[in-house]
């Protein structure tokens, strides 16, 4: 089997590096060279600030870049028509429709998550949600290290999207509590946000009804899972037609 050439955007940050270890020890995938906002020269490889100077044979890219980069990214690979698999989370709405407008001339697979179990959960909490959203009031909880800079997380959100896109929503999306005229409205759903020491990432969906709580959830217990999530999507994305594709198009393959 032929490997495949990745370029990781991101690649001084804390998932670029885990990535980067995935890649070096996989016999599928070859590491070509990285971008990040900063500048480095490693003997294995090279890192650009600029894309303009990347003349590497890339056959995908793979994106956990600062969500500032994410735009550049997809740019680059447009113009070199390149496969993306974008993973960048804290972006704007205007980002993440340029990264959908992009697909309409490259491949792009996105998720706010790429670990094969959250997406998993996802699927459950679609079809939870459906059964209890009218009795049930929903709470999302979500805990990360402390060195994260964006808040709810890219998952928390995917799940409170997942909710709102499942149900007949008539409440709002309320980002945590504070003060004295917090009492909870109806068809509310409410997200937490947790920054401590080096947690990988926890996400917890309650449902809570009258005398009964369900509560479902699932916890990193490193950040190797998403980035062999993002090698799965790479391997996935390497000669699809140009179109936008998510997790869920991988996960279906399984069913």
């Amino acid at each position: 089997m032929k490997k495949i050439n990745l370029m990781v955007a991101g690649a001084l940050g804390a998932m670029g590096q885990t990535l980067i270890q995935c890649i070096n020890e996989s016999e599928n995938f070859n590491l070509t060279c990285g971008f990040d906002r900063k500048t480095l020269k490693l003997s294995e490889f090279n890192i650009y600030s600029s894309t303009h100077h990347i003349d590497e044979k890339i056959d995908c890219v793979i994106d956990f870049s600062h969500y500032t980069a994410a735009k550049t990214i997809a740019e680059f690979c447009i113009k070199n028509k390149l496969p993306l698999v974008s993973a960048t989370t804290g972006l704007s709405e205007n980002d993440e429709n340029f990264i959908k407008d992009a697909s309409r001339y490259i491949a792009v697979v996105r998720s706010k998550n790429y670990s094969y179990g959250v997406n998993v959960l996802n699927k459950i909490i679609s079809y939870a949600a459906k059964l209890l959203y009218e009795d049930f009031d929903i709470e999302i909880i979500e805990a990360h290290h402390n060195k994260k800079a964006d808040a709810p997380s890219g998952t928390a959100q995917l799940l409170a999207d997942t909710i709102k896109n499942s149900v007949n929503f008539e409440g709002e999306l309320v980002y945590g509590r504070y003060g004295k005229e917090c009492k909870r409205k109806k068809g509310d759903i409410t997200v937490h946000s947790v920054r401590g020491g080096t947690i990988p990432g926890e996400h917890e969906v309650v449902f809570c009804g009258n005398d009964e709580i369900i509560k479902i959830s699932h916890s990193a217990l490193s950040k190797k899972i998403f980035a062999m999530g993002s090698l799965k999507a790479a391997a996935f994305i390497i000669g699809k037609s140009n179109g936008y594709y998510t997790m869920e198009d991988i996960i279906n393959i399984n069913e």
